[in-house]
């Protein structure tokens, strides 16, 4: 579980981008990943060992969970909206004015 949980935080923090990082995340946190392995086959463990592989396998997965979350929020805050540089001087968009005559409305709505 240790190596798991090291191992995930490491390649959680390593990710430079937000596709990167959901792809860790279904690599860990998935249907078909490895922790998810783990919590399944939790069921065919000694009823003795169950309670505390089950307890070490959620914590980890809570905790990878969160760092996740969290690096996901850091890479969103710190990606620009613009890709290059923007530039300023290019004139916007000029809004719609008017709207339709009533008439045209009322065949549109039936």
């Amino acid at each position: 579980m240790e190596k798991i949980k090291e191992s995930g935080l490491q390649k959680i923090a390593e990710s430079t981008l937000p596709d990167q990082l959901q792809l860790v995340r279904a690599n860990l946190l998935g249907r078909k990943g490895e922790l998810t392995d783990i919590l399944k086959s939790v069921g065919q463990a000694a009823p003795e060992l169950r309670k505390a592989l089950g307890q070490a396998a959620n914590e980890v997965k809570q905790i990878l969970s969160d760092a996740v979350e969290k690096r996901g929020e850091e890479l969103l805050n710190s990606l620009s909206a613009f890709e290059g540089e923007a530039d300023i001087t290019v004139p916007g968009t000029v809004p719609f004015r008017g709207g339709l005559h009533p008439v045209t409305q009322m065949c549109y709505d039936l």
